[in-house]
């Protein structure tokens, strides 16, 4: 067996707080007793990694591809795998798949057609109409593409990239299935999101009877579709003289979202904001915790499934959670359903009365029993054997 490089194109391996950062730290650190695994950052600034483990290498983005390509030539075996988070499709990645394809197996992990053309069409807006643009023939081309034919580079080159590669890693059976209908022999294996068996942790869960209902939602940084708008929709609709419910938001949001928040809470419905933590302050305050939300807004992304790391965090120690979204262990693992409440993928209100009543029969489970058969399901260790055969298949 050769040695495992797993690159990503960026800066987000070298920022702890960054989900990228995490997900492959506990690849690494679940693998590393089996393969030699190496995790390689091309960015496009002079920063350095805090973390050793993480070689840095610096790439402009005129240059990235060139810079790659001869680190490629410099320092592979023919043994050895490069596991490359995909950067979108483009001529420049097609003519790297198709010098180094063989060794090369790309990690799929949003619907990169639907996520390109929202990138697209947000840069678009961005330029204003112009005197000088409409007199373009390129800028009509370019709206006609953005707008009515939906072309953008993954469209044109998606197929050309995948066809070239060793193999592909969906993050969900959904991925897989979209990735399938672009190029039906590509070779795939969906990995949904794990964590480390370390990093589980038994904890004990409030006791039956208290009225109030303490809730977290981790969110690291605002995107669209992780449904908090959603939640400020059903806060406002809340009415309860005897119970409360707390929620408490960590991570960085946009000052609109804040105030709207902030507007929102009642003495019914408490809602409180607090900064993104890590490490073990985070373990630490998912402890005094009843639910753990998931993604409530998937739908907005054009997806049903998702396997995000922040629901794996509640899950490590144990927590049943509040779900907007199919995720991939429940689906592989059905058993898992008893302790996920999942409502429907779209912008209805929450169900929060239904909500209290399944916290309440959550806090009757053993958090042993939950613990087993999330450790079954979420740890890396538990898919290594499946992971590197796929990645070193011949």
């Amino acid at each position: 067996m050769g040695r495992l490089f797993i690159v990503h194109i960026g800066q987000y391996l070298i920022q702890p707080e960054s989900g990228v950062y995490q997900k492959y730290m506990s690849i690494y650190n679940s693998l590393q007793s089996k393969v030699a695994v190496h995790l390689i950052a091309f960015t496009d600034k002079s920063i350095y990694s805090k973390d050793e483990r993480v070689q840095v290498i610096h790439a402009d983005s005129k240059s990235k591809w060139r810079i790659i390509d001869q680190w490629m030539k410099e320092n592979l075996n023919s043994q050895d795998v490069v596991w490359l988070r995909y950067p979108f499709a483009s001529p420049a990645l097609f003519q790297l798949t198709k010098k180094w394809g063989s060794q090369m197996v790309l990690e799929h992990n949003t619907d990169e057609a639907t996520e390109a053309l929202f990138l697209q069409r947000n840069a678009w807006k961005s330029n204003s109409i112009s005197p000088q643009n409409i007199f373009k023939r390129s800028w009509w081309i370019y709206t006609w593409n953005t707008w009515v034919a939906n072309a953008t580079d993954e469209t044109r080159w998606a197929k050309a990239c995948i066809q070239n590669v060793k193999g592909g890693i969906a993050v969900t059976f959904e991925l897989e299935k979209r990735l399938h209908a672009r190029f039906s022999d590509y070779p795939t294996l969906v990995l949904p999101n794990c964590i480390p068996q370390e990093t589980m942790v038994e904890c004990k869960r409030p006791m039956p009877g208290d009225n109030n209902v303490k809730i977290v939602m981790l969110i690291g940084s605002y995107d669209y579709w992780q449904g908090i708008e959603r939640i400020i929709k059903s806060a406002n609709a809340y009415q309860d003289n005897c119970n409360t419910i707390q929620l408490d938001v960590y991570g960085a949001l946009p000052e609109s979202v804040s105030n709207a928040l902030r507007a929102a809470s009642t003495k019914s419905f408490l809602i409180r904001q607090f900064p993104a933590i890590q490490g073990d302050r985070l373990t630490q305050a998912l402890m005094d915790y009843d639910l753990g939300i998931g993604t409530l807004s998937l739908h907005r992304k054009n997806m049903q499934e998702a396997c995000p790391l922040k629901v794996r965090d509640y899950w490590r120690l144990g927590m049943p959670c509040l779900l907007g979204y199919s995720d991939t262990a429940l689906l592989q693992n059905p058993n898992l359903s008893e302790w996920n409440f999942v409502i429907p993928n779209d912008e209805s209100a929450i169900p929060w009365k239904e909500v209290e009543q399944f916290v309440e029969r959550q806090k009757s489970i053993s958090n042993a029993t939950r613990m087993q058969g999330y450790q079954e399901s979420i740890s890396y260790e538990s898919k290594s054997a499946e992971l590197l055969s796929f990645l070193f298949k011949k």
